[in-house]
């Protein structure tokens, strides 16, 4: 089997989910006490020519902010408005992208008192991503319209019952030095902090050059699941993504997109934080899945990759206590991740009586309708029940190789 070579994955992370910005911005400021150029944030994207050719940043000051934020999806200047559940058709959504092509950053103001995004009251509107499926809808706090947006110096702050705090689908979404927190209470049903929408047709049916893949990015950022309600933990997984209902190969369609994880920490989370599905091919998934350089403290089940997507990298990582296993990784509906490389980090802590590393790349009575491969090297391994890696199953078309770890039970 070759070996890995790291590069590709750099290479992966900046072709899906890295975007440029232009040195020269119009910048708005908005201020809660009126001595910027808007006093909400909405309003401030209404103020923007999103296709003037120059990159929009907006500073905003400190303070609560509670609005819906459908960002690139407001009007503006010169630009259409993008569709929500009830005048959604693939016309209105393609103008929609076509009249966003500009960057645009959110970045607080001042890097020590961060605003905070939130929607407590506010009567929320529903957005579809659905094409094929007008009924087909959700509610977020943040719903991520276009592409190219830049978050940076904001806390989140996850308060809507029944709902997400990020949705949507868009490609070049990058979180940078940002805190997402729990404002829920261990009472509120709740939802997955970040769900990305599972419809393949998006956009790239309809006009590739602005596809819409799922591409977000998430760097040097805090993840604090304990609510400030009542101090339980978040029980709902902070990224999910459920798999495309449709096969985007029948639409020329391959998997591409991701979700990258670089540098961040994460803490009290009583659910999986990262679980990512695909099913039995691989353009039901997406194209990459990296965390790197990454904390994980009292977190139920760090990182989850079900079904059959492209490469799931797990890289100079530490992992501290976890109930269930640190990594889990099975099949789904026939699929299975293709490449799976776990390396370079610390693991210590799991109870979960299996194993602390699940490998189950089959089902009972179902084969496997791709390759897979698995790498766990370079690893330590400390304080786990019975094993640290648990593989089970049989593997036809499968390879692997576990080499140069460290047990320390």
């Amino acid at each position: 089997m070759p070996r890995p070579n790291p590069r590709c994955f750099i290479w992966l992370s900046v072709a899906c989910l890295s975007f440029g910005t232009p040195s020269q911005a119009r910048t708005l400021v908005v201020r809660q006490n009126g001595t910027g150029n808007a006093t909400t944030i909405n309003q401030a994207l209404e103020m923007l020519d999103y296709d003037d050719g120059e990159a929009d940043l907006i500073l905003i000051g400190p303070g609560e902010y509670d609005e819906q934020l459908a960002l690139k999806g407001n009007a503006g200047v010169d630009s259409q408005m993008f569709p929500n559940t009830f005048n959604l058709t693939p016309t209105t959504l393609e103008r929609a992208f076509q009249s966003h092509p500009d960057p645009l950053a959110l970045r607080g103001e001042d890097p020590n008192n961060p605003p905070v995004f939130l929607v407590r009251d506010a009567s929320i509107q529903t957005y579809g991503f659905f094409p094929s499926d007008r009924s087909d809808s959700f509610e977020s706090q943040i719903v991520h319209c276009g592409n190219g947006i830049a978050i940076e110096n904001i806390e989140i702050r996850h308060t809507l019952v029944n709902g997400y705090a990020l949705n949507g689908q868009a490609a070049g979404i990058e979180y940078k030095d940002c805190l997402f927190t729990n404002g829920l209470s261990s009472s509120d049903l709740g939802e997955d902090f970040f769900d990305a929408s599972n419809n393949v047709e998006i956009t790239s049916m309809i006009n590739p050059e602005i596809s819409a893949d799922n591409g977000y990015l998430f760097e040097n950022c805090l993840m604090d699941g304990k609510s400030l309600v009542d101090e339980s933990f978040h029980d709902y997984a902070f990224s999910y993504f459920h798999g495309y209902d449709l096969d985007g190969a029948l639409i020329g369609r391959e998997a591409v997109g991701g979700i990258v994880y670089q540098g961040c920490v994460v803490k009290n989370w009583d659910d999986s934080v990262h679980w990512l599905r695909g099913r039995e091919v691989l353009a039901r998934g997406l194209g990459l899945s990296m965390v790197q350089d990454c904390f994980f403290a009292n977190v139920r089940n760090p990182v989850r990759w079900d079904g059959n997507q492209g490469p799931r990298v797990f890289n100079r990582n530490v992992v501290y206590f976890s109930e269930e296993p640190w990594i889990q990784v099975r099949e789904r509906s026939g699929g299975r991740p293709s490449e799976v490389y776990i390396a370079n980090s610390i693991f210590s802590g799991s109870i979960d009586p299996i194993g602390g590393v699940r490998i189950d790349l089959r089902e009972e009575n179902i084969s496997p309708s791709n390759d897979s491969e698995v790498w766990i090297v370079n690893n330590t391994f400390h304080d786990y029940s019975d094993y640290a890696i648990h593989v089970e199953g049989s593997f036809p078309r499968a390879a692997g190789m576990i080499a140069n770890n460290i047990f320390q039970g």
